[in-house]
């Protein structure tokens, strides 16, 4: 719960996406792990630790993304958006001035 706050809220998201990560993992390897050992033909035991090294993916990735997000300037066509709409802007004033 305080993962997807700190995340929503933009407080320390990074790490809490990576803390998330790694609890995940930790959790597999201490308590999904064994299974698969244990009891080779048993399907819930191989999903179980699909699924969970999936959300471990998912969260490092995540947090990743917000890394890089953060680290990029705005991208190019931010910027060619915001001059053209700035020429279009002085342009309307430009036409404006001359109606009158």
């Amino acid at each position: 719960m305080l993962v997807g706050i700190a995340i929503l809220s933009g407080i320390l998201d990074v790490l809490a996406a990576r803390l998330l990560g790694l609890m995940l993992l930790v959790f597999s390897v201490l308590v999904l792990v064994p299974g698969p050992f244990a009891h080779p033909h048993d399907h819930v035991a191989w999903r179980s630790n699909a699924y969970n090294l999936a959300a471990v993916g998912a969260a490092w990735i995540f947090a990743e993304s917000i890394t890089t997000r953060r680290r990029e300037p705005a991208n190019e066509v931010g910027r060619n958006a915001l001059s053209e709409a700035g020429r279009d802007s002085q342009g309307l004033r430009a036409l404006d001035l001359e109606t009158q």
